[in-house]
């Protein structure tokens, strides 16, 4: 409400200064065009006053014309005197006893004719023929016009008032409807995101910056509710898995303790080994969470470099040869020896992308078959395909396995439990890499399918 206030007042500070430009440019004016018109109704006036005087012949009967004339002057305002002047201007009428029988020039010496009057002076005349000897005069305050002049600001004055404050009125319910609303709901709007609301939205149907405001503003609102969820969703899952983790050390633990005393150093060796792997890959979770929280948060970013994939490809196969083999398969690396030079982030690279399709293909392979990894340049552009023999993925299911939100996780063909978080975040880092990534998954047999990863960079050129 604070916005509506400064505007508020700064409209009123316009009106003020409208009102003033607008009373004294027209009062300028009235004054000006006024006088012609006072003239006008004077001289209509004075007309109806002299054909009443000639409808009655009062000038026959000197006591009722006397009578006549006293009685106009009483009840015309601004009319001072009326006088009934022979051919030479004697006063042969007048209310005013005194006067009759004189000359009129010598009565009012400084009197003008009306359409001389403003010089300043106290009186004008208007003088009308009444008879072939005798003619009405009469003799009118100089403040009539200034009076009707008066008057008719007063009434413009009013008219001005009324208009301009119709007219910010108007305006007042324009900025409440158009400005100030849309604001005071952007407002409780935000309010609600604050507190964790990413459902809300704003409502605005104009097609204006408002408009395409409100629109960003829901985007950004949807947004923030899809990354929140993808982060729960990452939290959940690292809290299930080092659960998982923390679980089978404490298990292990437990046993060495109450195995400790006859158990031969090469089973306690064992015990150990396995109790370190299962705290390494909780501590590689919280780390790897961690970055990755921090990544897209921006709080740090991806250092991209130029690096040879064929080298960090060579030393990820080493890292799961052992592992696929347990469950007979062989990953055979198809490359010219040649460099692949692309700008990448080698550790993210390595291990939150190579490593987790790598992971992915020996989880998800049927045993005994072989996982391919092709490596070619052309155009300007390198492509890695990671290819395995495993079940048919369903189109409508390929898109999801890039979403934190959507349940995709499975057991591996050995029953292998994963957490159905890695290939997200291999579309992630592919994507801060500027690279693409596509699954095609091709039917090759009775609960077989060729499932292809391809992974796109552009070739770094020196």
């Amino acid at each position: 409400m604070k916005l509506f206030y400064k505007i508020s007042i700064i409209l009123i500070f316009f009106l003020l200064i409208s009102f003033g430009f607008f009373y004294f440019f027209l009062s300028k004016t009235i004054t000006k065009e006024t006088l012609n018109g006072v003239e006008e109704i004077v001289e209509i006036n004075f007309i109806k006053i002299v054909k009443s005087i000639e409808k009655e012949k009062l000038y026959e009967n000197p006591k009722n014309m006397i009578k006549k004339i006293t009685t106009l002057e009483r009840n015309q305002n601004f009319l001072h005197k009326i006088f009934i002047l022979d051919s030479k201007n004697i006063i042969i009428f007048s209310s005013d006893v005194s006067l009759m029988n004189k000359s009129f020039s010598s009565v009012y010496k400084n009197v003008k004719l009306l359409k001389n009057k403003y010089n300043d002076n106290k009186y004008f005349y208007v003088t009308q023929k009444l008879t072939k000897n005798k003619k009405v005069m009469g003799i009118y305050s100089v403040d009539l016009a200034t009076h009707v002049i008066e008057h008719l600001n007063s009434v413009f004055l009013n008219y001005i008032f009324i208009f301009i404050f119709v007219f910010f009125f108007i305006i007042f319910i324009l900025i409440n409807i158009l400005l100030i609303k849309p604001i005071k709901d952007l407002e409780l709007t935000t309010k609600k995101i604050t507190k964790g609301d990413f459902n809300v939205k704003v409502n605005f149907k104009q097609k204006d910056e408002f408009g395409n405001l409100a629109k960003q503003f829901n985007n950004m609102a949807k947004s923030l509710d899809k990354v929140m969820s993808e982060k729960n969703t990452l939290l959940r899952v690292l809290s299930h898995d080092l659960t998982n983790q923390i679980g089978s050390s404490s298990s292990l633990v437990k046993t060495t303790l109450e195995s400790a005393n006859y158990l031969e150093k090469k089973d306690l060796l064992e015990y150990l080994s396995l109790i370190n792997k299962d705290l390494e890959n909780a501590q590689n979770l919280i780390d790897f969470t961690k970055k990755f929280i921090a990544i897209e948060s921006g709080k740090i970013e991806l250092e991209l470099k130029k690096d040879n994939i064929l080298t960090i490809i060579n030393e990820s196969i080493s890292t799961f040869k052992n592992k696929a083999k347990e469950k007979g398969l062989n990953i055979v690396l198809n490359a010219d020896k040649i460099e692949y030079l692309a700008k990448i982030d080698t550790t993210v690279f390595r291990y939150s992308v190579i490593d987790n399709l790598l992971s992915n293909a020996v989880k998800f392979s049927i045993p005994d078959n072989d996982i391919f990894i092709e490596l070619s340049k052309k155009e300007g552009e390198i492509n890695i395909k990671i290819i395995n023999i495993g079940e048919y993925i369903p189109k409508d299911k390929i898109n999801k396995l890039f979403s934190l939100t959507e349940k995709t996780s499975s057991l591996g063909t050995k029953g292998e439990k994963g957490t159905g978080f890695g290939l997200p975040i291999v579309y992630k880092f592919v994507k801060l890499m500027n690279a693409t990534i596509e699954i095609e998954s091709q039917k090759s047999g009775q609960n077989k399918s060729k499932n292809i990863f391809k992974i796109s960079f552009t070739e770094y050129k020196e």
